[in-house]
């Protein structure tokens, strides 16, 4: 299992020799443990012998096919996490890198930090941690307050618009009552009604990303988190 103590350990296969070490470098400023290889050959025995916790993965290394290659580990039974990345991003393409096992199709030229949010999620995710909250077709992260819709990075949540919503999450179904948002959140200091109505709109604004999802007004009373299984989503 991972723990937060434990160092990410990641291989990076792409055959841009300056994006893989470049890639490689910055992990590493992030105390994260990074090899690089620029070719499929031997990769294989690469991934067993170094036992990754996630892979960042190409999807054309030169003459060789990412996604042949991390078919060949499904079908071998090697689960490690797989994140594609590639300028090639027309639907089939996704959805063949998604079939292979590919958590993340990333297109180039893509933010570093993107891709770092995306390493601590699966890396961790996939050892069993516990920091992904899952609601409606959403998931929250709740060491970095990062928001996903169907794995996908949505918006990195303020402190408050974090607290409110995890709240809300762990009382799903239930009023939580205006007085425990201000006692627990704000420590019972003078704050107007408007400040945490202004934090409920833009944590609607999130959830109209996903219809089975909404946030429930009772007048003068609290608000309430509603997920509508029938919708699926759950």
């Amino acid at each position: 299992m991972l723990n937060s103590d434990k160092i990410i350990k990641v291989i990076v296969f792409d055959d841009d020799i300056l994006l893989g070490n470049m890639i490689v470098s910055i992990l590493k400023e992030e105390k994260m443990e990074a090899v690089y290889q620029s070719s499929l050959y031997g990769a294989k025995e690469a991934v067993l012998s170094f036992e990754p916790d996630i892979i960042v993965l190409d999807v054309e290394m030169g003459e060789d096919s990412g996604i042949d290659f991390a078919s060949e580990m499904q079908s071998r039974g090697i689960t490690t996490p797989i994140l594609f990345v590639s300028s090639h991003v027309r639907g089939y393409e996704v959805a063949q890198g998604i079939q292979a096992g590919g958590k993340v199709y990333i297109k180039k030229p893509f933010d570093m930090e993107e891709l770092i949010v995306y390493i601590r999620q699966y890396a961790c995710s996939s050892s069993g941690h516990s920091h992904l909250i899952n609601f409606g077709r959403l998931q929250l992260n709740k060491e970095t307050r990062d928001l996903f819709l169907e794995n996908r990075l949505i918006k990195k949540l303020s402190k408050i618009e974090y607290q409110i919503l995890l709240l809300l999450i762990e009382k799903q179904g239930e009023v939580v009552p205006r007085s425990r948002f201000f006692k627990e959140i704000w420590d019972d200091c003078d704050i107007y009604d408007a400040s945490l109505n202004n934090f409920i709109s833009k944590l609607r604004a999130f959830l109209l990303l996903d219809d089975s999802l909404t946030i429930r007004t009772l007048p003068d009373i609290g608000y309430m988190l509603f997920i509508d299984e029938r919708n699926g989503n759950n």
